[in-house]
């Protein structure tokens, strides 16, 4: 039986929906040119096992686990569930690799595709298991996760009251996820040494991978994962901005903070609209076959405008391969605090299945579809670098903060005199500085309304994130300074 591979470089245990593509189509965006990968970057190769290794591990694998699974069979206070043993051996062996390999059996490998639709079921979180309990990397925009004020690095600690420890990551998922939507769901947190409570309803999630607006003449595109729609929705988004802001266009912030990853093909598609050309990422493999270069021809889309990316600790997999094909092309700055450091390449390998396997009942409980995600390789940004365990660090450090504006004094300007010279009674008016306060004072005291899920982002939203993230206003005012430096050269 020949698997179908599929490549993914998303989180391969954390999204409740995961979205795939086929390795055939991977493979077919590489060229034959090579990268020089710089010599402490590349893991050592395995030793091959001598013959009298091999002898022992034979052993193990063909005489001892035999016998724990007969002892267990005939001893253990109850009867055992030994579908149940044999899928906890095999997710023990995938487990004991790394974070990203694991089992899904038929149940979960059916609720794996549904997800790839592009909706799903739950509180939308993306999640990775660490040091026994269950570590956020970050919830999903406008879902409960999201309004929970669910943040990257808390630690769920219980899921409804019971302690996560001990769960495999799909299992609890399966807590968080539930099956019906308008359920609550109440989990336990460890955030910064303080434990906190937090409840919310599950609901059917439909993900916006892409939004974009406009504010003081800069383009702000937010990226929240690489999907099948998204370089679609990515293109569609800088026309729009090219063509509403025109000439006036300072440039472009491209924002992938808490965005855990997605598919390699549709990054790699994103990255051929902001680069001028060459290598935008490349993996290496145990196998020489997982040994893929992806080039990208410049489209012209993006020529010439000054750009910024917005990276956190949420940012991972194919949301660094983006930022450092930016950072090492030197295409623009990269903007924020350093990355997750996930750069590991997964596979999902489906086994079994009515097509594939032969007839009679001894063969049944294989004629239900299951796969294992195994990860097969590293990958490395364009200069050659791994950003596995390390991430990618920004050009610009810009931490969270919080912005406070300091009370202004009660100042008359010239204006306010009513036979100030050059001045009418509407300009007068409308420059004051009393009117300016009371406008932001209104402002203040007006009931926020909620915010419907929408692609593209109002003037309003934009200025109140401008009012109130710090790395969201360094990003818009230092692609403000990259263009005035730019056109300041060409000027001269």
């Amino acid at each position: 039986m020949k698997s179908k591979f599929i490549m993914r470089l998303s989180y391969s245990v954390s999204l409740i929906a995961i979205l795939l593509s086929s390795c055939g189509a991977m493979s077919s965006s590489s060229e034959n040119k090579t990268v020089d990968i710089p010599k402490q970057d590349v893991p050592k190769p395995e030793q091959a096992s001598t013959p009298e290794q091999q002898q022992k591990l034979d052993v193990l694998r063909d005489v001892l686990f035999p016998q724990i699974y007969s002892v267990i069979k005939q001893y253990y206070v109850e009867e055992p569930d030994q579908e149940l043993m044999i899928q906890g051996a095999i997710n023990g062996m995938l487990s004991a690799l790394d974070p990203h390999s694991s089992y899904m059996g038929p149940k979960e490998y059916k609720e794996f595709r549904e997800h790839t639709q592009g909706s799903m079921l739950g509180v939308g979180i993306q999640i990775v298991p660490d040091r026994g309990a269950i570590r956020v990397i970050a919830p999903i925009e406008d879902t409960p996760a999201y309004r929970a004020d669910i943040k990257a690095g808390d630690y769920i600690i219980k899921v409804d009251g019971e302690y996560v420890f001990g769960l495999s990551i799909d299992d609890a998922i399966r807590k968080l996820r539930g099956t019906k939507a308008g359920t609550e769901v109440k989990v336990s947190l460890f955030r910064n040494g303080e434990m906190l409570e937090k409840t919310m309803k599950r609901e059917e999630i439909k993900i916006n991978s892409v939004k974009w607006g406009m504010l003081q003449d800069v383009g702000y595109i937010r990226v929240s994962t690489f999907d099948e729609v998204a370089p679609k929705d990515f293109i569609t988004a800088i026309k729009d901005i090219k063509n509403k802001l025109g000439k006036s266009l300072k440039g472009l912030v491209i924002d992938v903070r808490s965005n855990p990853g997605g598919l390699l093909n549709e990054c790699v598609q994103m990255c051929n609209q902001l680069l001028d050309g060459g290598v935008v990422v490349s993996s290496k493999g145990r196998d020489e076959s997982q040994n893929m270069v992806f080039n990208v021809e410049p489209t012209g889309l993006t020529k010439g405008i000054p750009l910024v990316v917005l990276i956190d600790e949420g940012s991972a997999s194919a949301s660094e391969i983006l930022a450092a094909a930016v950072q090492d092309h030197k295409r623009g700055l990269v903007i924020g605090t350093q990355s997750y450091g996930k750069g590991t390449v997964q596979v999902v390998v489906p086994f079994g299945g009515k097509k594939s396997i032969p007839e009679g009942d001894v063969f049944a409980p294989l004629r239900e579809e299951r796969a294992i995600r195994l990860t097969i390789a590293r990958y490395y940004a364009p200069s050659g670098r791994s950003i596995q365990g390390k991430g990618v660090a920004p050009d610009l450090v810009v931490e969270p903060a919080k912005i406070e504006k300091l009370q202004r004094h009660e100042m008359l300007r010239e204006s306010d005199f009513k036979n100030a010279l050059d001045v009418s009674e509407t300009e007068r008016r409308k420059n004051s500085f009393f009117n300016e306060e009371k406008k932001k004072s209104d402002k203040k005291d007006a009931a926020r309304k909620p915010m419907a899920v929408k692609k593209q982002l109002d003037q309003e939203r934009l200025t109140e994130m401008y009012e109130e993230d710090y790395q969201f206003l360094r990003a818009v005012d230092t692609v403000k300074t990259l263009s005035l430096v730019q056109s300041s050269s060409k000027n001269n």
